[in-house]
């Protein structure tokens, strides 16, 4: 008969007081209050860290942490939406407990649903994955794989392919769900932190890879970087919408060439400034 989650706990209780130190749930609790993200839980008290992940406790003791940027962000936004899904269900992340030793990125527990995102770097092993497959299924779990088609902005796909498999996803907002996402990983005064250790947007770029693309996804965070040297300009999309409606010309455009220039190269919002008219049909026919 397998033991008890209250079983385990107390086993690993006595195995740390044996090494001098109490890690019983309680004090793990107690442990994990000291810290605001699980990125500087980890890295300052690690033995805590895994003896909770062990325990299968983290998540608990950890609901009032920030993630950090150390955390799969595509595979986490999938997990935002299948929660959005599933909300009268158990929803997990990177969750390591049913099919032992292996991990699904996102589970569902009552519908007994898993979903896999397949980026380029961690799966290009197919004998795995078939392996995965294999053992879902023989554990009655429907495992759905998302493909990996936009690195820079993986959640527009994401949400297309759960379309794609017949999850109600069509009223979901892409930005609404990046906005979310980054919110629980950091706050804005670490990001703003980070951004004022560099001078140049160059090296900024090249220094933090992980922070940059996070912050190119979210048009506010983007302005923080505005103070750097040679910052470079990204306007989003409902930004460049925004001024497209507000002009009545194609000179109103133009009169802004860097959100001049942004349009051109966006296919659908092109098309909606080809329709403005020239220049003012008042002024025209005056």
């Amino acid at each position: 008969m397998p033991e008890t989650k209250q079983e385990r706990a107390e086993r690993q209780a006595i195995m740390n007081k044996k090494m001098g130190r109490d890690l019983s749930p309680e004090n793990l609790a107690l442990i994990a209050k000291q810290y605001t993200s699980r990125q500087v839980f980890s890295k300052t008290d690690y033995s805590a860290y895994s003896t909770a992940r062990r325990l299968r406790i983290l998540d608990e003791i950890c609901e009032h942490m920030l993630l950090g940027t150390s955390v799969n962000f595509p595979q986490f936004a999938l997990y935002e939406i299948v929660s959005s899904l599933f909300s009268e269900d158990t929803v997990r992340f990177n969750d390591r407990t049913i099919i032992r030793p292996l991990e699904i990125d996102v589970y569902v527990k009552n519908a007994r649903i898993g979903f896999e995102y397949d980026g380029s770097t961690f799966h290009q092993n197919a004998a795995k994955d078939v392996t995965k497959d294999k053992i879902c299924e023989e554990a009655g779990i429907k495992l759905f794989r998302i493909k990996e088609e936009n690195k820079l902005n993986p959640v527009p796909s994401i949400i297309q392919q759960l379309q794609n498999h017949g999850f109600g996803v069509s009223g979901i907002d892409p930005q609404l769900i990046i906005n979310s996402c980054i919110t629980k990983m950091q706050s804005v005064d670490y990001f703003k932190e980070v951004i004022s250790r560099y001078i140049s947007f160059a090296e900024f770029k090249k220094q933090e890879p992980r922070i940059y693309r996070l912050i190119k996804l979210n048009p506010d965070l983007w302005e923080l970087t505005d103070a750097l040297q040679n910052a470079h300009r990204r306007h989003s999309d409902s930004k460049l919408l925004a001024f497209l409606r507000a002009a009545k010309t194609k000179k109103d455009i133009q009169t802004r060439p860097d959100l001049y220039q942004a349009i051109l190269k966006n296919k659908e919002l092109k098309e909606i400034y080809k329709k403005l008219p020239r220049a003012n049909a008042n002024k025209k026919g005056a």
